[in-house]
């Protein structure tokens, strides 16, 4: 029974244990907070999403193009043309293009079926397809209604003219029955193209899967080396520490990232960049979380990954891994800016299926990456030797208790 009872001791006094309590407790509870807040009326922010348009049609397009500035459920951008759409496409900065043709009008008033050409990247979250898919249906639809109530009456009646007088749309719309029927019902349809094509759900999900798995390896890594730093002889000076840790994550990081691209590449391979590429974009996105998951524990021990987890659910929220920015608040449109993974999500979206390229995402990663590096070493000046022995101290307090009752 006494045994018992020490062993129960043993880890009641153990700040670990009181510490893998306390994450358990607040985990689900900073959950649930953060993605209430963040995700809270995304549907009614789809109207901060965007569409270009290009219109090549002086007729039933101008009027198409009219009605969409003044009803159209997302932001509208006139572009001249399709190459330009394209480009912001591919940038990012519009999530739709519809392209109008130049004989659309033509095709109508002659009694042939128009067409409405719609384009989407693919090297976006898989929602962005889903909610633009809609858009692009609703937008075809009530052009449809539009052009049946507006401009079919004028394709009928020249249609009717008297015998010995034939038009272009009366030899069409008397061709069949089943070409008069489809004409009426449906006189414009939708056509779908893609840029920056994937090959699965599961390659559009690489990017949420890095941000996720190089994250908490990070902050795993980081609270292991907190917790052995805390078991050294006081001979090991604090900036020796430092800058073996240092070494440490740039090592770790290489492998976590090599890792990683290896197995994509053997799973869902090939993509749009080399093997090379992503990986030392990889170990860049790997380094700069590991440095940042670094500074919580440099400030508050085992205790930082607290922190960590915080700071891992933020950039699920804010990254665009799950929702695009455009559908965020316009706080955690703000925050998304000062954090990795944003600039992680971005790049692998880039690297792996294409997109505006990876300069930016390297820039801003590097910025991160050696103000982490600062950050940590002003932490590490401003700790005093005396504050790391009290906090070795309290974290092998559970085993000294122990040692007491042994004796």
């Amino acid at each position: 029974m006494k045994a018992w009872k020490m062993t129960a001791n043993a880890f009641r006094r153990s700040p670990m244990t009181r510490a893998g309590i306390l994450v358990a407790v607040l985990y689900p509870l900073i959950l649930a907070n953060i993605f209430m807040v963040g995700y809270g009326g995304i549907l009614h922010r789809v109207g901060q999403m965007r569409m270009a348009i290009v219109n090549q049609d002086a007729g039933i397009g101008r009027q198409i193009v009219q009605g969409l500035v003044k009803s159209s459920p997302v932001q509208i951008s006139l572009v001249s043309t399709v190459q330009n759409a394209d480009h912001e496409l591919n940038n990012r900065s519009v999530q739709l293009v519809m392209r109008i043709p130049s004989n659309l009008t033509n095709r109508i008033m002659s009694g042939h079926q128009g067409e409405l050409h719609f384009t989407f990247n693919n090297s976006n979250p898989v929602i962005v397809k889903d909610i633009m898919g809609s858009v692009a249906n609703g937008i075809t639809q009530n052009v449809n209604a539009h052009v049946a109530q507006n401009v079919l009456p004028n394709v009928l009646n020249a249609a009717r003219l008297p015998r010995g007088k034939t038009t272009t749309a009366n030899r069409n719309l008397s061709q069949g029955t089943s070409q008069l029927a489809s004409f009426l019902t449906q006189p414009i349809k939708s056509s779908f193209s893609n840029i920056n094509a994937t090959a699965s759900f599961a390659q559009e999900m690489i990017p949420l899967m890095f941000l996720i798995g190089f994250y908490v390896g990070a902050m795993t890594l980081a609270t292991n080396l907190e917790a052995a730093a805390l078991q050294f002889p006081s001979s090991i000076t604090k900036w020796r520490q430092f800058v073996v840790r240092s070494v440490v994550i740039m090592i770790a990081s290489l492998v976590v990232s090599g890792v990683g691209t290896a197995m994509i590449s053997v799973l869902s391979g090939p993509f749009a960049s080399s093997f090379m590429k992503i990986w030392v974009f990889e170990w860049l996105v790997s380094a700069s979380f590991m440095y940042v998951a670094q500074i919580w524990t440099l400030l508050f021990g085992p205790r930082g990954i607290l922190a960590n987890l915080l700071l891992l659910i933020i950039q699920l929220v804010a990254s665009g891994a799950i929702v695009p920015p455009e559908l965020l608040s316009a706080f955690f449109r703000g925050l998304r800016r000062a954090l990795p993974g944003t600039y992680s999500v971005n790049g692998t979206f880039n690297l792996l299926f294409g997109g505006a390229g990876t300069s930016e995402d390297v820039v801003r990663l590097l910025y991160i990456l050696m103000s982490a590096i600062l950050l940590g070493a002003i932490v590490v000046f401003a700790k005093r030797d005396a504050d790391t022995e009290l906090n070795a101290q309290e974290y092998q307090h559970g085993d000294t208790g122990v040692q007491v009752e042994n004796g």
